[in-house]
């Protein structure tokens, strides 16, 4: 299950965490393994999905957009900043979320995911 959380994170939803039918985050299915967390565990992983779903959204707004020939405000310099600022901040959010799946993915003995690393 930790790797759907870690798609979460990035965005990805899939068997385990789905999107709310109404676009409003990431969620839990309830059909699967209701018994596997606890109330608290999934309070905390509700919680961390928020992140993800936040991340698939600034995703979006900061890819860049197909210019527009006949629109020259279409290559705008300011809106190219801002996504290339927003792309570095997400890269870094990236690098974090890998750095710490290698982490869990290290710890061989258990390889569960400590959801309190998460927070």
């Amino acid at each position: 299950m930790h790797h759907e959380v870690f798609l979460a994170l990035l965005g990805v939803t899939g068997e385990v965490v789905v999107e709310d039918p109404s676009g409003d985050g990431f969620l839990i299915d309830a059909n699967y393994c209701p018994s596997l967390l606890s109330v608290a565990d999934r309070a905390i992983l509700l919680h961390v999905l928020r992140v993800g779903h936040a991340y698939k959204h600034i995703l979006a707004f900061a890819a860049p957009l197909a210019p527009v020939p006949a629109v020259a405000a279409s290559h705008s310099l300011y809106r190219h900043a801002l996504q290339h600022a927003i792309g570095t901040v997400l890269r870094e959010y990236e690098r974090h979320v890998t750095e710490l799946e290698a982490v869990v993915l290290s710890k061989a003995s258990t390889r569960t995911l400590p959801l309190a690393f998460l927070q």
